[in-house]
């Protein structure tokens, strides 16, 4: 843990997970108030460390298929990995595999949730009968998790990559050169939008923020308005289809874009659009220094830019 003011380490906590795989999810636990880091690591340990003003324990520790970042829904940490979606309770560590099929290991996908509906999605390869499926799942509690829909992966885009969900429930595909809306109701798709000559990413799927769908190709990431699918705005630069353990094109908060190049050696850290007018400060972070901002020709933004040395 860190002072967020002075930025210095205040502890430690050794946890069994020897390298986190994924960012952790930090929630502050209703029942409990405390603040606790959810936490996968290398050989499918997952942990919960409780966090303190002073001090860090180890709540429990389990071992499940690799998953990707943990979604939180309801009194469960939800996870999936080819073959193998598991829910855990946050509180004691009970591990609930839903679905099993005949399949283990390679990459894995984050689950989305959508808590006003109480059902979650996973967008993973079931096993070599079932093949790859976008499905949706009711979660009526950590032990009771049950099918809804489901479909064929043909035309919405590959394990791991993701489909991002906005704030009615709406799922999005990025996937060739079509993007899709589909209903959360079944999945069938309520809009679609086809740009000649693009090819989105495989590895990397869009990400989205309030009304702006943000996906990219192997030459350029771009922004779409999620209520007409247009196309509103283009920025220099994409991660590319290289296989990295963080694979998402970049991340978002209420103002930034943070384009994210991947970890590759001798290639930028990651550049960060904000809408003018805007101020940053000088920042340097491991590797990645800060070198300098100019005007985007394609967005009306302030760039920043990282590399790593």
């Amino acid at each position: 843990d860190h002072d967020a003011v002075t930025e210095t380490q205040k502890y430690t906590v050794p946890v069994l997970s020897i390298l986190p795989q994924t960012m952790p999810i930090i929630e502050r636990n209703a029942d409990t108030n405390n603040l606790v880091a959810h936490v996968v690591g290398n050989f499918g340990r997952l942990s919960a460390v409780k966090l303190e003003d002073n001090s860090g324990e180890v709540l429990w520790t389990q071992t499940v298929h690799h998953g990707g970042i943990p979604t939180i829904l309801g009194d469960s940490i939800l996870l999936s990995s080819p073959g193998h979606f598991s829910a855990v309770d946050k509180i004691t560590g009970s591990v609930n595999e839903f679905f099993t099929g005949n399949i283990s290991g390679g990459g894995s996908n984050t689950i989305v949730a959508d808590e006003s509906r109480q059902q979650f999605y996973t967008f993973e390869d079931k096993g070599t009968t079932e093949g790859i499926k976008l499905s949706a799942w009711r979660y009526n509690s950590h032990d009771d998790i049950s099918l809804l829909w489901e479909k064929s992966a043909n035309g919405l885009g590959y394990p791991g990559s993701g489909l991002p969900i906005d704030a009615a429930g709406y799922l999005y595909s990025s996937f060739g050169d079509t993007i899709k809306k589909l209903s959360p109701e079944d999945g069938s798709v309520v809009d679609s939008e086809i740009f000649p000559g693009f090819d989105f990413l495989r590895t990397g799927g869009a990400i989205l923020n309030d009304n702006t769908l943000w996906a990219s190709t192997s030459l350029r990431t771009y922004a779409f308005d999620i209520n007409t699918l247009s196309m509103i705005r283009s920025v220099p630069g994409t991660r590319g289809n290289g296989n990295t353990n963080f694979k998402s094109i970049g991340a978002l908060d209420e103002s930034h874009f943070i384009l994210n190049y991947g970890r590759f050696a001798d290639s930028h850290g990651f550049d960060v659009y904000a809408p003018e007018p805007a101020t940053f400060s000088l920042l340097a972070l491991g590797g990645i220094v800060f070198l300098g901002l100019r005007k985007s020709r394609d967005m009306d933004t302030e760039r920043k830019r990282k590399r790593k040395k």
